[in-house]
């Protein structure tokens, strides 16, 4: 992992699946949710299947005739639907698929999960048709197989998106450092950069114009914070030697930590020494850095 093609590539493929398996994620909890929502309008639609056959009259109904009039409807859907109507003292009606037992009744929640014995996982609802409660179970398998099917679906797209993103990465690695290995060619030998094919010419001109690009980019931004006059250069060239001395002149990454360091240590100073104190406390680091680490905080040793 020396080559820094290589650490690109990598970099992008982590970052690429990562994306990926976030979007995953989401999806998958989206689907869940509309699933069990379309499982919650089973629920409800069965519990209206089951008031329009009781009728408006249905307070003044005995045990016998309120089970004779829903079991004529729901039988049918056994396989779909638990069904258990109870008042407070006991049980009106239950579904025959429930043997007898009671669907376990959580209360404060009118919508839930159940895991019942042999059952398996159920999703419930319960509605209130005073002074009875209705509550309505339908089995969850299905949503599960979908959901796994979704999850090896998903792992298998991650899987290729790992491997093509991989690739990619090498490739558009191995096109983008090409100016970078020319430009570092040129700087270590110059014979040997011609031998490979580089115009030297060309490339002063090219990265001189990325160069002034930079600082002119860099001064167009300090001037939104600080006024600018003819003689603003001499401090930011001084503070830039700082920053490149203390984050290492080797490392990109260096100076980027070298920059917030100096900026977080300049603040700190300002506000509980002095802002006259801010410079020599960024140049005694700088000194402290040259004699304990002299190629910077994270430079390479020679």
């Amino acid at each position: 992992m020396k080559s820094i093609g290589a650490r690109l590539a990598l970099w992008y493929a982590a970052a690429a699946t990562t994306t990926f398996a976030c979007l995953f994620l989401v999806g998958y909890y989206l689907l869940h949710s509309y699933l069990i929502h379309g499982l919650d309008l089973l629920n409800q639609s069965e519990f209206e299947q089951i008031r329009a056959h009781l009728g408006p009259d249905y307070r003044s109904l005995s045990a016998a005739v309120i089970d004779q009039r829903i079991r004529e409807t729901t039988e049918f859907a056994s396989v779909l639907f638990y069904i258990d109507i109870h008042d407070h003292n006991k049980t009106i009606f239950f579904s025959s698929n429930l043997q007898g037992r009671s669907i376990p009744d959580i209360k404060g929640y009118r919508k839930y999960d159940v895991d019942w014995d042999n059952l398996g996982q159920l999703r419930v609802g319960e509605f209130i048709m005073a002074p009875y409660d209705v509550i309505i179970a339908t089995p969850e398998i299905q949503v599960a197989g979908v959901m796994d099917g979704y999850a090896e679906v998903c792992a298998a797209l991650l899987a290729l998106m790992l491997a093509m993103s991989i690739a990619i990465g090498l490739g558009l690695s191995h096109v983008a450092l090409r100016p970078v290995r020319a430009i570092r060619a040129t700087a270590q030998n110059l014979v040997a950069a011609r031998l490979y094919g580089v115009e030297p010419r060309h490339l002063y001109a090219v990265t001189f114009g990325i160069g002034i690009g930079l600082a002119g980019t860099a001064g167009g931004l300090y001037g939104t914070v600080s006024q600018i006059n003819p003689y603003i250069g001499a401090a930011l060239t001084a503070k830039s030697f700082a920053i490149s001395i203390i984050g290492g002149l080797d490392n990109p990454l260096g100076v980027i930590v070298g920059g917030l360091f100096l900026g977080v240590l300049e603040s700190l100073t300002a506000l509980y020494v002095g802002s006259t104190y801010a410079d020599v406390a960024s140049f005694g680091v700088l000194v402290l850095v040259l004699i304990v680490r002299p190629n910077g905080l994270l430079g390479k040793a020679a």
